[in-house]
């Protein structure tokens, strides 16, 4: 998200960019509502054409698993989702859209990490690993961006980590100028 909006508000920059969290029930409804222009979301929303709800798959993304510096599966290339039972989890809280997507992974599995930290804050997750709170999942964009946190991260076996991110919005609404220079913006990144 930073580099795409980044990139965005370089074209144009007399636009003010509101980016905000939210989770998937308040996405859904704005978006119905028509008070934002889009959402960008893992994974993807899907097109519905009750509401006038359309999604567009912008890439892939894959996650990884980091573990805190002391965790005996810290220097391991590859863990496999059922050693993840019982072990201290930090994750976002439930409706949040990879952790109701990783919820259904240990549901299936009948994995049971123990949620020590729930929080929205996610360049906070990081450093609740590193003071050996827990494990946690990342996006393989921010090791790319980041590449000293590949020696940090883990690959998950055992399941399909690789989720589709979106862009979302209303084609039953008006679309606003900013919204017709972002698509066409996204059509060209």
């Amino acid at each position: 998200m930073p580099d795409l909006l980044v990139r965005f508000h370089k074209m144009y920059p007399e636009l003010i960019i509101e980016q905000s969290s939210s989770k998937r029930f308040g996405i859904m409804e704005a978006l119905q509502a028509g008070t934002i222009d889009f959402a960008i979301c893992v994974p993807s929303i899907k097109t519905d054409e009750k509401f006038h709800i359309r999604s567009e798959t912008l890439m892939y993304e894959d996650v990884y698993v980091v573990f805190p510096p002391s965790h005996r599966f810290r220097n391991r290339k590859t863990v496999h989702i059922l050693e993840l039972d019982g072990e201290n989890y930090i994750t976002s809280p439930k409706g949040y859209a990879v952790r109701d997507a990783m919820d259904k992974h240990f549901t299936k599995m009948q994995v049971k990490p123990y949620i020590v930290i729930e929080t929205t804050d996610t360049i906070s997750v990081m450093s609740y690993v590193k003071a050996a709170s827990g494990f946690a999942f990342i996006p393989r964009t921010i090791v790319t961006k980041y590449p000293e946190l590949e020696n940090e991260c883990t690959v998950l076996t055992g399941i399909d980590t690789r989720e589709d991110v979106s862009v979302s919005w209303n084609e039953g609404k008006y679309k606003t100028q900013t919204q017709i220079l972002f698509f066409e913006f996204l059509r060209i990144f």
